[in-house]
């Protein structure tokens, strides 16, 4: 699930790879709110990626505040690293990404958490 603020060219890279990839502009449109994209992504039992780490990060983690986990099938990739390095980081450890994944399908919580920054990135367990 790519949220609105993903760049096409990620979205293209991720279906180049073979994942199939939906828009939150498509499905809930421009004016989504975060609780409405973390509950399709829920639904959809689905990783969204996104820019907006501030907001979603409360809503999609593995440790939530007070124990109340209201998206337990939600996972989450954050980009954090500056807007034009997105493509370039995303890239860079798509494979530690995907290697993570497949780690995480055999885990009591099979969700993928991660967020790449500009000099790194980091996986939630």
């Amino acid at each position: 699930m790519a949220d609105n603020d993903v760049r096409d060219d990620i979205v293209e890279f991720l279906q180049q790879r073979g994942h199939t990839v939906h828009r939150v502009r498509d499905t809930l449109g421009e004016d989504a709110t975060d609780d409405q994209v973390a509950h399709l992504t829920n639904d959809l039992r689905a990783i969204l990626i996104t820019g907006n780490h501030r907001h979603l990060k409360v809503r999609i983690t593995r440790r939530p505040e007070y124990n109340h986990q209201r998206y337990r099938h939600a996972g989450r990739i954050s980009l954090t690293c500056r807007q034009p390095l997105g493509p370039v980081r995303l890239r860079y450890f798509i494979d530690l990404l995907e290697a993570e994944y497949e780690h995480q399908r055999h885990q009591g919580d099979r969700r993928l958490i991660a967020e790449i920054a500009d000099d790194y990135a980091k996986i939630e367990r």
